[in-house]
């Protein structure tokens, strides 16, 4: 329908003596037709990487279960994110370049523009490429991923988000916390791999330090057959013995080692 509509047009032109068939021939027609094309061909191929960039990012991001595919949930959720922006970046960059170019424009003298522009901010914004770096430090090393539960500058809190830029952290109120990556010089993660919680148990003088320690023992035993509990404890409860001695009790110290983020939980019971 669209052939035979266009071909109407044009013998209806031809008719009332406009020089149809002259600009149909003309070579800035066509050359105009072949960058247009190009274009909304650079156009789509942006949208299509893009949806296909974001498609895959929330297919990786979708909740895994369990055991060391948790574990690379976790690592995916910090990781997915950064690439997808980078790929982002990269394409419209490059289609800009395309769309330029095919409109006329030298690209030379605007990625040296662009280049100039990149080092003034650069000397302006010394902070932000400290912040950056240091953001592929902490991402390289691993330190700490989302959904982690690490104490930064001060602050303790559990990782909502992590950029080259910066880390948010939420704390046990509710609060959340940007703190900027060139400020971060120490991480404290508490659920890195495994968790472990340490029990100081007070007790009265006149009672037998062996039979609490047995009875600690039993309690673990216990717990450990528990179906809530027992998947969570990584290895039995360690008893280091009395730790010191108060004023009115003797404390004994013991460890639990149990899976990432459950040692409060399993501590408190």
């Amino acid at each position: 329908r669209g052939m035979l509509s266009l071909a109407a047009v044009v013998v209806l032109l031809e008719v009332w003596g406009l020089p149809v068939r002259w600009v149909l021939m003309s070579p800035a027609l066509w050359q105009m037709i072949k960058r247009g094309s190009i274009i909304a061909l650079t156009v789509g191929v942006t949208l299509v990487v893009i949806r296909a960039s974001s498609l895959i990012t929330n297919s990786l991001l979708s909740p895994s279960t369990g055991g060391k595919g948790h574990e690379i949930g976790r690592k995916l959720k910090t990781l997915a994110p950064l690439v997808q922006t980078s790929i982002r970046v990269g394409v419209v960059f490059a289609a800009t370049l395309v769309v330029l170019e095919q409109l006329g424009i030298a690209t030379g003298p605007v990625l040296a523009g662009a280049g100039i522009f990149g080092l003034a901010i650069g000397f302006a914004s010394q902070s932000l490429i400290k912040d950056f770096i240091n953001g592929l430090f902490i991402l390289f090393e691993d330190s700490l991923s989302v959904g982690d539960v690490v104490k930064v500058r001060g602050t303790d809190g559990q990782v909502e988000k992590f950029t080259l830029r910066a880390v948010t952290l939420r704390d046990l109120t509710g609060n959340v916390h940007v703190i900027p990556n060139s400020v971060i010089d120490t991480v404290t993660n508490m659920t890195k791999d495994y968790s472990r919680y340490v029990l100081d148990v007070g007790i009265a003088y006149r009672e037998n330090i062996e039979a609490v320690i047995a009875l600690l023992g039993e309690i673990d035993e216990g717990m450990r057959h528990d179906a809530d509990y027992g998947r969570d404890l990584l290895e039995p409860l360690e008893i280091l013995g009395v730790e010191r001695f108060d004023d009115s009790v003797v404390m004994i110290r013991a460890r639990l080692k149990t899976r990432p983020i459950q040692q409060w939980r399993i501590g408190r019971e």
